[in-house]
């Protein structure tokens, strides 16, 4: 922008020379936010959030680029939405993502966001079946086969142990 200024002074006389400002107006890059860290379990769907980032001048809308830098690689529901979306691997991991803004004008942001995502094992799930009633000296079994690990981390090792009651001996506490 350029503006100059006449002066004339209460006699009518002017300034030999208007005085002249030129104002540079600059484009404020935006601010890339790829949100917080995330501990996840395995196999679960995991959300990316730039929701965060902004443009100090206002120009909107912003365009999102999400990479991915490490850990084993995983398909983004997509990667140019503000949040997208994938499914956690199904063993421990850490994965690294940036997030990259530009604004309307098509200036980017100086530095990608960056987010950690860190895949956890989940606990298998013990599963001892049904109470049951049994007359006495009657050969009891005991049933552990609906216990799983849901991220599948097969196979499951077994241990029964007595807790409580007159004491008992089992064929193999190790078995399902």
């Amino acid at each position: 922008l350029t503006f100059t200024l006449t002066v004339t002074d209460s006699l009518g006389l002017p300034a030999p020379e208007p005085g002249m400002v030129v104002i540079t107006v600059r484009n404020q890059p935006p601010v890339a936010d790829a949100g917080p860290d995330q501990e996840v379990d395995t196999l679960e769907t995991v959300m990316l959030d730039g929701s965060g980032s902004y443009d100090p001048d206002e120009d909107y809308p912003l365009h999102f680029r999400w990479d991915q830098l490490g850990g084993p690689p995983v398909e983004l529901s997509d990667p140019t939405v503000v949040t997208p979306t994938f499914t956690a691997p199904g063993d421990p991991t850490v994965l690294t993502f940036t997030l990259t803004v530009t604004d309307s004008l098509g200036l980017p942001a100086p530095e990608p966001g960056m987010v950690v995502i860190t895949v956890t094992n989940q606990p298998p799930v013990a599963d001892a079946g049904i109470d049951q009633s049994v007359n006495t000296l009657t050969e009891v079994t005991l049933d552990g086969s609906s216990s799983y690990d849901p991220d599948g981390d097969l196979p499951l090792a077994y241990l029964w142990t007595q807790t409580g009651g007159p004491a008992v001996t089992l064929s193999d506490p190790t078995v399902v």
